[in-house]
């Protein structure tokens, strides 16, 4: 309905592409995003996009963080820290 206020919820964010069309879809139909919720940003450009459209990206962690820990824990090991830590830089 016009003028309700939608919060995006999805599990990651890259790119921000999937979310800002999203926005665009709700707010052509008159609903109100503001913000978007996500579990893990890959930290690859999303949340500049999503800032471009008045969104803002609220996070769990980021990939530098998850991949951090992950390492810590032994889960990985430090080449694949390294590599995710690469992709991240990519902004």
């Amino acid at each position: 309905m016009p003028g309700n206020r939608v919060l995006l919820v999805d599990d990651l964010i890259t790119t921000g592409l999937s979310l800002r069309k999203a926005a665009k879809a709700i707010r052509a139909e008159g609903g109100v995003v503001s913000d978007a919720l996500v579990l893990l940003d890959r930290e690859e450009g999303g949340n500049e996009r999503l800032k471009k459209d008045n969104v803002t990206l609220h996070y769990l962690l980021t990939a530098r963080e998850a991949a951090n820990k992950l390492y810590e824990l032994g889960a990985i090991e430090e080449d694949q820290l390294k590599t995710i830590l690469k992709q991240a830089k990519k902004k």
